[in-house]
């Protein structure tokens, strides 16, 4: 609890992590998906996850786009920043990204890694399901709350069953959630 009375969302027990065993996950970052998310977050969103592509491609930190299937193509601005750093690419049709055997595969026997930091849209959704997918699959798994955003649509909420704040929900499948994406950086070691 901090001094106002309220749940720190960074846990100081999170620990430390290596960068060589890191993988970034960039979930859903579609105009489909996108044109529902309030305009007051877009910019904030898309500045954050510009940032953590920029240090991925400082770091040898690798990159895993994924699209949800017939859904239209990431944003401009991502896609951009995409093409500057070495990434993987992945199309998947349910909202787990793990419902495919290829990412995990790929993460394990190619890239080798067992922390994945996650982005994207819906974070209730897409990214939630995704997050919970890798941990059923052994990953560690850690996101913050700005590379990430949810629908504006409050009707969205009552169809997939939330009804708690995002830290509770993600907590309920340990996914490590932290205010920033500077905070879990800031643990990262060479």
């Amino acid at each position: 609890m901090n001094t106002a009375g309220t749940m720190n969302t960074q846990d100081t027990n999170m620990g430390t992590y290596s960068t060589s065993d890191i993988a970034v996950l960039l979930i859903d970052m579609q105009r489909s998906f996108f044109k529902n998310i309030d305009e007051s977050e877009k910019g904030k969103l898309i500045e954050s996850q510009l940032e953590v592509i920029q240090y991925c491609h400082s770091q040898d930190i690798p990159i895993i786009h994924i699209e949800y299937r017939n859904q239209g193509r990431t944003i401009p601005e991502i896609k951009h920043a995409l093409k500057q750093t070495s990434k993987i690419y992945i199309s998947k049709s349910a909202p787990d990204a793990f419902s495919t055997d290829s990412l995990e595969r790929t993460i394990r026997n190619k890239l080798h890694r067992n922390t994945l930091f996650l982005m994207g849209v819906y974070a209730s959704e897409c990214v939630y399901s995704s997050g919970w997918g890798a941990k059923e699959l052994g990953f560690e798994v850690i996101s913050s709350q700005d590379v990430i955003a949810d629908s504006s649509d409050t009707t969205y909420y009552t169809l997939i069953g939330r009804n708690e704040s995002l830290e509770s929900f993600y907590k309920k499948k340990d996914i490590k959630l932290y205010k920033t994406y500077k905070d879990f950086f800031s643990k990262l070691k060479n």
